[in-house]
């Protein structure tokens, strides 16, 4: 823990005593890669009970160390109007005082819940946890998040964090090694263990098309696992892409209408680390039904 860390939290500690209050706090996200020594981070993530006093106690202590930004206060609960909290069992304890203990879950469960996320600062993130936790195996990460019960991410949220760690060429000859890791989970697509990922990023076409468009999902999903040794032996970003948009219109049209492809290109490219990500969809969109 940073020296300053430990002056906030023990002022914090204090502050609960004079109010008799007690507090436990669970820190996530990037306050997590600050402590490991991954990157900085201004605020704090956190799972915890807020009330109209802490909530008083937080920004007492982010106006005497100067910490609040106009945005939002140094450390806040909002993490956890989306997110589970993390099992206690898992989480170590880095400060404790009479009357504020505080306790962070391991990096691969931070990862986890960055992954699920799906913002591209997240998948940074997940790439420098991966560094630092010197993993070379994409086959082991995903399950140990799986053990941690994050069983729906998308692998090929794991595999562009990969790449972005090590290297493209890393990411080929790993694919090449161990292809078979990788295709042995193709069938459970249709098996419903991706309904929690695909519902959180539905098209929203309207009520009566959930149905159809969690099945493109699913089948574009199951489309990219299909073709992705093949694209892996293009030596090349532009031969890749044009590869992965020609084998993927090919196969999702025979069930999809045009419109449906092109959105669902629109959406779901930019979780696929292989190819070259398109530049804006409505243009995308117009090149494309042209080209059918």
């Amino acid at each position: 823990m940073l020296p300053t860390d430990e002056k906030i939290f023990s002022r914090f500690d204090e502050k609960l005593g004079e109010r008799n209050l007690r507090l436990s706090i669970i820190c996530v996200g990037g306050y997590v890669l600050r402590f490991h020594g991954i990157r900085e981070t201004v605020d704090i993530d956190a799972f915890f009970t807020n009330t109209p006093e802490i909530q008083s106690i937080i920004e007492e202590i982010g106006q005497e160390f100067g910490l609040n930004s106009s945005d939002e206060d140094w450390l806040n609960s909002s993490v956890q109007n989306l997110n589970d909290a993390p099992d206690e069992s898992i989480c170590s304890t880095i400060y404790t005082g009479k009357n504020l203990t505080v306790a962070i879950p391991p990096l691969l469960y931070v990862a986890g819940m960055k992954l699920i996320s799906e913002r591209e600062i997240d998948i940074s993130d997940v790439a420098q946890i991966i560094s630092s936790l010197h993993s070379k195996d994409p086959v082991e990460f995903r399950n140990g998040l799986m053990q941690y019960g994050f069983g729906f991410v998308d692998e090929a949220l794991i595999l562009e964090a990969f790449s972005e760690a090590y290297g493209m060429e890393w990411l080929e000859e790993y694919y090449r090694k161990h292809e078979s890791d990788f295709t042995k989970n193709i069938d459970s697509l249709s098996s419903g263990s991706y309904d929690a990922v695909f519902d959180r990023r539905a098209f929203g076409f309207g009520t009566e098309s959930k149905i159809k468009n969690f099945e493109l999902r699913k089948d574009f999903i199951k489309c990219r696992e299909e073709i992705l040794g093949k694209l892996l032996k293009i030596p090349t970003m532009q031969g890749r892409t044009e590869a992965f948009y020609d084998e993927m219109k090919k196969r999702l049209l025979e069930k999809y209408s045009n419109d449906e492809v092109a959105q669902a290109l629109n959406s779901f490219t930019q979780y696929v680390p292989y190819v070259k990500k398109q530049p804006s969809a409505p243009n995308f969109e117009l090149s494309f039904q042209d080209d059918v």
